[in-house]
């Protein structure tokens, strides 16, 4: 667009204006000393006020009040124009920081029950309860097979079988425990325990015989009478180990009686009878020394209360451990005696060196047909 200066012919305007929808002029005015009063009337008063001429089209801001000379009109608009419509709002701004948390809330009303939920699974059974007390039946009133007036009776069989029965007053034997063992030369004791019916009070006369079997056995059972107000008896069956007259090894059978009156009542039990035997140990069972030293071990015999027969020791020497002397003393633990001492010795001295190394052995103690052997190791540094 060619700068206007000061004046913009009228028609020349309007043509432009008209040929061109839409293009807007800028009217750049040179400020004259009149023209600056104008506007600056029209910035007082929001309205600009002018004069064209009416053959040249030449236009001239006045001041307010200004009357246009012959050939030239008045005009006058207003400085700023309407408000024009309301443009697209903006983009939201960006959120700004939490405020503060208000006050808690009163609290709300309790809400209804929810509806019942499954039934759970049954839970595992409980342990079992103590057993109950003997009921009535024992002791009760009955009728004996004579038709004779009687109390029930329980006695506990010898394969634990309870039997009842209808009688006059009795009594029932047992035994514990029913299986005692020794060793050759010792001892075994069981307790016979006598039990009443309520209405019995006569003495029960307690017999045993020898274990089948088992010779060179004695037989004790105190008191052999058992009297009304005691209700036990002790038997021992002792054996023998000395000389020819052995008992021999085995388990052996045996009944006791109780005999009251036309009442008997018999159990059943069974004696054993060990061999009297030792055992060996060895303390430490590792033991080591450096080439020319020496290393001991401590052998200890425990015997059975009636084994006294004298343990022979013997060993070998420890495998591969060559130029290496044993020595156990004594070689031969009398009854009396429990230990020995038995030691390697090694060599260093030359060509006969004993090796370095560990070294297996093991010590036998033998009393008759009896032997028990125990395993060690020798260490060479």
């Amino acid at each position: 667009m060619r700068r206007l200066v000061r004046t913009l012919p009228w028609r020349a305007a309007r043509w432009l204006l008209n040929s061109r929808p839409g293009m807007v002029i800028t009217l750049i005015v040179a400020l004259s000393g009149t023209v600056a009063i104008g506007l600056a009337s029209a910035a007082a008063t929001g309205v600009i006020y002018a004069c064209v001429n009416n053959n040249s089209g030449e236009m001239k801001i006045v001041v307010a009040g200004t009357a246009c000379s012959n050939n030239w009109t008045a005009l006058q608009w207003n400085a700023q124009g309407g408000t024009g419509a309301t443009g697209a709002a903006g983009p939201s701004g960006a959120i700004g920081a939490t405020g503060a948390t208000g006050p808690k809330g009163d609290t709300g009303a309790t809400g209804g029950s929810g509806a019942k939920g499954d039934t759970g699974a049954r839970g595992a059974s409980g342990a079992k309860g103590d057993s109950g007390t003997s009921g009535s039946l024992v002791g009760s009133p009955c009728t004996t097979a004579d038709g004779q007036p009687g109390t029930i009776h329980m006695s506990t069989e010898s394969n634990g079988v309870l039997t009842f029965r209808c009688g006059g007053p009795d009594f029932s034997i047992a035994l514990s425990p029913l299986t005692a063992s020794t060793a050759q030369g010792g001892s075994a004791s069981y307790t016979v325990t006598i039990t009443r019916d309520p209405t019995f009070t006569g003495a029960v006369s307690l017999t045993t015989v020898q274990p089948q079997g088992a010779t060179q056995t004695t037989a004790d059972i105190t008191p052999s009478l058992v009297p009304n107000g005691t209700s036990t008896a002790t038997l021992t069956f002792t054996t023998n180990s000395g000389g020819f007259a052995i008992t021999p090894t085995g388990s052996f059978p045996f009944t006791v009686t109780g005999t009251s009156g036309a009442l008997s009542h018999t159990i059943s039990g069974t004696f054993v009878v060990t061999l009297a035997d030792f055992s060996i140990a060895l303390s430490p069972l590792t033991a080591s020394t450096a080439q020319g030293g020496s290393a001991s071990y401590t052998v200890t015999i425990t015997r059975d209360p009636t084994f006294t027969g004298a343990v022979s020791l013997t060993t070998v020497q420890p495998q591969g451990a060559t130029q290496t002397t044993a020595d156990i003393t004594p070689s031969v633990v009398p009854s009396s005696g429990s230990t020995a001492t038995l030691t390697f010795t090694t060599n260093s001295g030359g060509l006969a060196i004993t090796p370095t190394g560990s070294f297996p052995f093991t010590v036998t103690g033998t009393s008759g047909a009896l032997s028990h052997t125990i395993s060690g190791t020798f260490v060479v540094r």
